[in-house]
């Protein structure tokens, strides 16, 4: 009993995880998500994204977190990049991942955040290359009229396709289109086009 304390003792002194306690993902998911501060919406969001990695470890989710390696992030990543998923997407699971495993880190449940040590982005990055004047002709020849015109707001004026889609008629004011893009990053901001 003595002999275990002194253990504690120098373990958490030398800043690596007890040996003797174990944690498993989904004890680390649930840990991560009670401690985050969010908002319902974003609490599921991040919920989903871990879920991708619980799905994919399947029974290995219920073992040790100090089972996960690398190469496990690593597969993993792939794993997503092979079904379709975007790039961001992809980005987004992978940071949460890190997120679940920083946090065990900090607890001491682990030594180390081995999925640090994997990209985030795939090698060679992503490309993205613009429409043709043909593709846009196609697009819009098919389209029914309203999807005609957030096709054109998307091209004319750079817009997501959920802000073109949702703009109404009350919002142009002297002949300018005033709104507030959905983007995150652009939240609150008032674009006038």
């Amino acid at each position: 009993h003595w002999a275990q304390r002194r253990l504690d003792s120098l373990l958490r002194l030398a800043n690596v995880a007890n040996p003797r306690k174990k944690t498993s993902w989904h004890k680390a998911v649930e840990g991560w998500l009670a401690a985050k501060s969010s908002k319902p919406r974003s609490l599921e969001k991040y919920r989903n994204d871990v879920a991708h990695f619980t799905r994919w470890l399947g029974v290995r989710a219920t073992h040790d977190l100090r089972g996960i390696t690398a190469d496990d992030i690593a597969e993993f990543r792939q794993s997503l990049a092979d079904s379709g998923l975007a790039e961001s997407t992809v980005v987004y699971i992978i940071k949460a991942v890190r997120s679940v495993l920083r946090r065990a880190v900090l607890l001491r449940q682990i030594d180390s955040n081995v999925a640090e040590l994997v990209s985030l982005h795939r090698a060679g990055g992503t490309s993205r290359k613009a429409f043709t004047k043909d593709e846009i002709a196609t697009i819009l020849a098919a389209a029914e009229p309203e999807w005609r015109t957030a096709c054109l707001f998307g091209l004319l004026y750079g817009m997501r396709i959920g802000d073109a889609t949702r703009r109404h008629y009350e919002e142009i004011k002297d002949g300018v289109l005033h709104f507030v893009p959905e983007k995150k990053s652009r939240k609150g901001v008032v674009v006038s086009v």
